[in-house]
């Protein structure tokens, strides 16, 4: 039996192929474009720290806003509040006012209505007989007729009956002066309750300016609302101007520097 040849085992090797990097290509690359990357750096700096400042503009300006508007809200509301008290306190004062009004008017109507019934009624004892008005005499000192007579002559009055017409007759320059104090007590009042009522629509007249101030006020807020979003606006159309003019005047820099 024969056995078959081996063949022989080769070896084989690659070979690798090192390419040589020069040490200075790195430090020449950038030194030959030294002036391109400046002119990056700088205006990219540039660029940066514009928008960096256009930033903290704009978010001062949105803080102004937002303050200005918690302003706002804080002084419409605490005048609102304000001002719906004071014209509670007013329409209630007015209303008693009217009533007060009322009542003196209807005192008036009686005080007027009772001295008018005294002219008459003097009128009617002036025509009296001498017996009727004896009887009258009775009836108004409180007294039974009998008390007080006619004998066809005089009119004769008890003791009893003298007695009465004296302590009712003592009455009355008490009472006379207890109405006169009484009027004067009425005038003043009244003078008090016009006074109140003129303060009524002085307040009124308040109240109507506080509510065109408050709309000032809120006007006022509006239109500082306004200024601010509008320098805000500004803020933003400066950053986009410089971008187009840093853009512009970096290229053409750059293409005199033949970059």
């Amino acid at each position: 039996m024969s056995s078959a040849a081996v063949p022989p085992v080769v070896e084989t090797k690659i070979a690798t192929l090192a390419v040589p990097v020069a040490p200075g290509i790195v430090s020449a690359y950038l030194k030959a474009h030294e002036r391109l990357i400046i002119v990056v750096l700088f205006f990219g700096l540039l660029g940066w720290g514009i928008q960096k400042w256009d930033n903290h503009a704009a978010a001062a300006a949105d803080t102004r806003a937002t303050i200005a508007d918690a302003h706002a809200a804080t002084t419409d509301k605490a005048a609102a509040q304000s001002l719906a008290i004071l014209q509670q306190a007013l329409a209630e004062k007015n209303a008693t006012n009217q009533m007060l009004a009322q009542q003196n008017a209807a005192l008036a109507a009686a005080i007027t209505s009772r001295q008018s019934a005294v002219v008459v009624q003097q009128k009617t004892d002036s025509s009296l007989a001498p017996s009727a008005l004896a009887t009258h005499i009775a009836a108004l000192s409180g007294v039974v007729p009998a008390e007080v007579v006619f004998d066809g002559v005089n009119i004769d009055l008890s003791k009893n009956a003298a007695l009465a017409v004296a302590q009712s007759l003592e009455v009355v320059p008490e009472l006379q002066a207890n109405l006169q104090d009484e009027t004067t007590i009425a005038k003043n009042t009244q003078t008090e309750l016009d006074g109140a009522n003129s303060l009524v629509v002085t307040q009124g007249t308040a109240i109507t300016a506080l509510n065109s101030a408050r709309a000032a006020d809120a006007a006022a807020c509006d239109a500082d609302k306004k200024k601010i979003t509008a320098v805000a606006r500004k803020q933003n159309m400066k950053w986009f101007r410089r971008g187009i003019f840093v853009g512009f005047f970096g290229g053409l820099y750059a293409h005199t520097l033949g970059l």
